[in-house]
């Protein structure tokens, strides 16, 4: 879901993961523009005057590692079509065998979450 101005950019990170990640066409992600009128994207773009994009899964039904592999690869275009630089997340990177996806909850993962704490 993408502000109009926010398109080509959405459009780009939407080609990376459909061609690397998604190989069922039927679960490709499409660019939905413009987005509803009291929707999150407009009015976090109204409010601030900025480009907006709300990046969702596909399909609730696909294992949670895989949609996590999804949304970092839609950030990875997104940092490397606007030439931010990152150290480990990159197109090639998420491809990798060797990223782990760390899911808040998830054991062994360092992002704390309410589930991992023992009472």
């Amino acid at each position: 879901i993408a502000t109009p101005e926010a398109a080509p950019l959405a459009q780009k990170m939407l080609d990376a993961v459909n061609s690397k990640l998604v190989s069922d066409k039927q679960k490709e992600f499409l660019l939905i523009t413009p987005p509803v009128k009291n929707g999150l994207a407009n009015r976090v773009s109204k409010a601030f005057g900025t480009l907006s994009i709300v990046q969702e899964t596909t399909t609730k039904n696909q294992p949670l590692e895989l949609r996590v592999r999804q949304q970092l690869m839609l950030l990875a275009a997104a940092f490397e079509t606007l030439d931010i630089q990152t150290t480990d997340l990159t197109l090639d990177s998420i491809l990798s065998e060797e990223i782990e996806t760390c899911i808040a909850g998830r054991r062994p993962c360092l992002i704390e979450h309410p589930g991992d704490i023992e009472i």
